[in-house]
């Protein structure tokens, strides 16, 4: 199974579960019968030493990580298609490594609660902030490495783009429902055609800047131009955006199909399009 199936909210519900329960194990074995005792000067350079290789790699993870989303953005900038698919996957990341952020600073703070309550006298204290504080630090590395992983796994935009079309089209795969994938990318080449003849008339571009600015125009784009020129509603935008999202992820390993309902709404949205481009004329 691969990692970018698995949903962020199963990941932290795992990861938060994990951390309970192994926490409340090794406290309650090391209240009743510790496995290691640990003396004052092990304690410190247990917990000192936990704490800056944790933040350690942690700093390589989020460098890394801004030099990936950099790359990300290149890919989107140099290809309008890929843009939606590119903002769930920054989306998902950025969610993950905000848990891992939280991780690593409950570690460090823990670890440092652990020195300085080394000399308690309260050793049930000591004891359940030394368990907590390794159960953080190994629960922050499985994080950091499932992160890890879940980014240089190849074909994350594919996954991104098909669960994009599931959340748009959910019943593309349904047999008795599927509809033309031609009459839909027809619709969707009618809808482009009349968005660009749109703002040509409404002076927002000329043959010279489509020529000039193919590929920096997008489509999404031009919807918002209209939309803020007060020519089409701001359901009609996003009714517009969700059927050129469903086409990029299409053609970017989606599945190849689209249900009847999906064909039906493209043509409903081609005409409200149409008409709201007359009314703007009368």
């Amino acid at each position: 199974m691969r990692t970018h199936s698995i949903p962020n909210f199963v990941f932290f519900a795992v990861i938060l579960l994990s951390l309970a329960a192994s926490t409340a194990y090794f406290s309650d074995i090391g209240l009743r019968e510790a496995w290691v005792e640990l003396n004052e000067n092990q304690i410190m350079y247990l917990y000192s030493t936990s704490a800056q290789v944790l933040a350690a790699v942690y700093g390589l993870t989020l460098a890394g990580y801004i030099f990936f989303r950099g790359e990300l953005n290149r890919e989107a900038q140099d290809d309008e298609t890929r843009v939606e698919s590119i903002e769930r996957l920054e989306i998902r990341y950025f969610q993950q490594l905000s848990m891992i952020t939280a991780l690593v600073m409950s570690t460090i703070l823990i670890t440092n609660l652990v020195i300085a309550y080394e000399n308690t006298q309260d050793s049930r204290l000591l004891t359940i902030l030394m368990n907590l504080g390794q159960s953080l630090f190994a629960i922050a590395f499985v994080a950091i490495a499932f992160f890890i992983v879940d980014i240089v796994l190849p074909g994350n935009i594919k996954a991104a783009s098909r669960t994009l079309q599931n959340k748009i089209d959910p019943n593309h795969n349904v047999e008795e429902g599927q509809g033309s994938l031609k009459e839909f990318i027809s619709v969707y080449n009618t809808v482009q055609n009349e968005l660009t003849a749109a703002l040509k008339k409404q002076e927002v571009l000329s043959d010279s800047d489509m020529s000039r600015n193919a590929k920096r125009i997008t489509n999404t784009r031009m919807a918002e131009f209209l939309y803020r020129r007060g020519v089409i509603t701001r359901e009609l935008c996003k009714k517009l955006q969700n059927l050129f999202a469903l086409r990029h992820a299409i053609i970017h390993g989606a599945d190849p199909t689209v249900s009847q309902v999906m064909v039906n709404q493209s043509q409903v949205i081609l005409d409200e399009l149409r008409n709201s481009l007359v009314d703007a004329v009368a």
